[in-house]
């Protein structure tokens, strides 16, 4: 049985953010076989031949990442905006208003959140 160690109101905003779920799954003290399900393993970008094309990927990942579906016990969403993990981060990856960077997020201007 998972045992929650949420120290937080559940109306309050979270306090910080993972950029990426998968961040949270490796902080987690949950046994990440029990909340991570890997679909596919990240998947190598193909090599390109044009010259603008290299030049575009040149400084980014040579992999994509890998998909995935994630149980969040004791997690909330917050709207359409915001995912929080039990331990009152945002989940970024999931949680992402665009032109904002994740300290920028609308949920950490709320005093509380809505039940």
């Amino acid at each position: 049985m998972y045992q929650t160690f949420n120290l937080y109101s559940p109306l309050s905003p979270p306090k910080d953010y993972y950029e990426s779920t998968l961040d949270w799954v490796e902080c987690s003290p949950l046994a990440k076989t029990q909340i991570l399900c890997e679909i596919y393993p990240p998947i190598p970008v193909p090599k390109v031949l044009r010259e603008e094309e290299k030049i575009l990927l040149t400084g980014k990942p040579e992999c994509s990442n890998k998909a995935f579906v994630v149980k969040i016990p004791c997690g909330r969403v917050w709207g359409e905006k915001a995912v929080i993990s039990p331990d009152n981060k945002l989940l970024w990856d999931v949680s992402v208003e665009w032109a904002r960077w994740p300290k920028e997020h609308s949920i950490f201007q709320q005093k509380k959140c809505r039940p």
